[in-house]
């Protein structure tokens, strides 16, 4: 008897089950399911083989063969869909494990069970774009779509797709990417990967927050303030207005936050480069890129004093030798945490202030630390337990510089390439009877200084 292959009658979107025996042509990045059945017997699977081998393609597609139901689905375009290795085929045992493999593929699901396809040319990119542009609606804030709106801090246009994305990303301070007219933020890994969630604007936006320094007595101290908005304690700082650098942005919302106004002249004032901070406000397709700037008012006879203003709850100073330092003061004295999209950059910058990489020079960590990288590079470099450095001390000369005496010639070039790595610059002395003496200096050319 013969069996004539032929797909399936219901071709319709959805994932269903097909009865057996299900047979299976593919090849590599293509396949496509065949049934045989026949009112008067269900072929074997040998018949099958040789129905398929029939085929004018069957030599380079291959032949697979399943005497079992098997899963298939079919996209919102009629595509079908078919996982397949290089060895054998890859059929689905049931609907939820299709299911599974389709979600897991990023292919988006416009109902439940109905999948599109990933094609720009097919009829998919035009339903996924609307069934996303519903999606952003919903998981923008309905403050943003009516409040923001008519105040004038959100976009008035709700579907990204009708903004002019070349021009936007021709002036970003970070580059981002646009797929299918969507901004796409380079580096969200959440639960709202479309709309604006509790941001106003789509895509970059751009603000300046000061990292604002001082010491008194030998401590240092970091300037916070408290967000009226219950995300916890932040640096100072907002969105930059139209034309605005980073250092005017910056001491701007300085000022209204806290009250305390910086004259230019006499701070250190280090611009940060840019970066996407973690705001816990913000999407897939809207982000906050901020620009810090580090503010050392140098060493006091006492704080300035402060006071929380506009959207800031209170102001306060604390300690911050160390990133843990701060954190430890914030939650002794106000039971306090930091701003999860300031974090991170508080805990690096705090880092790089302490080892001196920005000239404004915490002696104390920079010696610490260049200690321990010496170390460090003998024990690795070398694989020897034994503690060639002699000491590291203060040079008195320049800021953050710092000399370091070594027992040996060989031991002072393992340092100096270890240190050079860590962005540190460093000048060998002679090697004599007492050893060798590297001159290490903190770098501070990845940074703009005002003053």
């Amino acid at each position: 008897m013969t069996t004539t292959p032929a797909f399936p009658a219901d071709t319709s979107p959805g994932v269903r089950e097909l009865p057996a025996p299900c047979w299976y042509i593919g090849a590599a990045g293509t396949g496509a399911h065949i049934d045989f059945l026949s009112e008067t017997h269900e072929p074997t699977e040998q018949e099958a083989r040789n129905t398929l081998a029939s085929r004018d393609d069957a030599a380079e597609l291959g032949v697979f063969a399943y005497p079992t139901p098997c899963a298939v689905a079919y996209l919102a375009c009629g595509e079908q869909f078919h996982a397949h290795d290089d060895n054998e085929s890859c059929h689905f045992d049931s609907v939820g494990d299709l299911i599974r493999e389709l979600r897991e593929s990023g292919l988006p699901e416009v109902t439940p069970g109905v999948f599109l396809c990933d094609d720009d040319t097919c009829s998919c990119a035009k339903l996924w774009g609307d069934v996303v542009q519903e999606q952003s609606l919903r998981d923008t804030s309905p403050d943003v779509l009516s409040r923001g709106v008519v105040e004038g801090w959100a976009d008035p246009v709700f579907d990204p797709r009708q903004i002019d994305w070349d021009e936007k990303r021709r002036t970003a301070l970070v580059p981002f990417g646009v797929f299918r007219g969507r901004p796409v933020n380079p580096l969200y890994v959440g639960d709202h990967p479309f709309g604006r969630n509790q941001l106003g604007h789509w895509g970059e936006q751009v603000c300046g927050d000061a990292i604002v320094q001082a010491t008194v007595d030998g401590a240092r101290y970091t300037l916070m303030i408290e967000r009226g908005d219950g995300f916890g304690w932040a640096l100072p700082g907002g969105t930059a207005e139209p034309g605005e650098d980073a250092v005017t942005c910056a001491l701007r919302e300085l000022q209204e936050e806290t009250g305390l106004t910086v004259d230019r002249s006499q701070a250190r004032l280090v611009e940060v480069d840019p970066q996407i901070v973690p705001d816990p406000r913000g999407s897939g397709e809207a982000w906050m890129t901020t620009c810090p700037v580090i503010v050392f008012l140098g060493d006091l006879p006492a704080l300035p004093g402060v006071a929380g203003a506009d959207d800031a709850v209170r102001a306060a100073w604390l300690r911050s030798e160390t990133p843990d330092v701060l954190e430890d003061d914030l939650a002794a004295r106000f039971k306090g945490k930091v701003f999860a999209a300031h974090r991170r950059l508080v805990q690096s910058e705090l880092h790089w202030i302490r080892i001196g990489r920005y000239g404004i020079v915490d002696q104390a960590g920079v010696v610490d630390h260049i200690t321990r990288l010496a170390r460090h590079a003998i024990h690795m470099r070398l694989g020897t337990s034994q503690d060639a450095v002699i000491s590291v001390e203060h040079a008195g000369e320049l800021p953050g510089e710092v000399i370091v005496h070594l027992n040996s010639g060989d031991n002072s070039l393992a340092v100096e390439q270890h240190l050079t790595d860590y962005g540190f610059h460093v000048e060998p002395g002679p090697q004599t009877e007492d050893g060798v003496k590297l001159a290490v200096t903190t770098r501070t050319d990845h940074a703009r200084t005002e003053k």
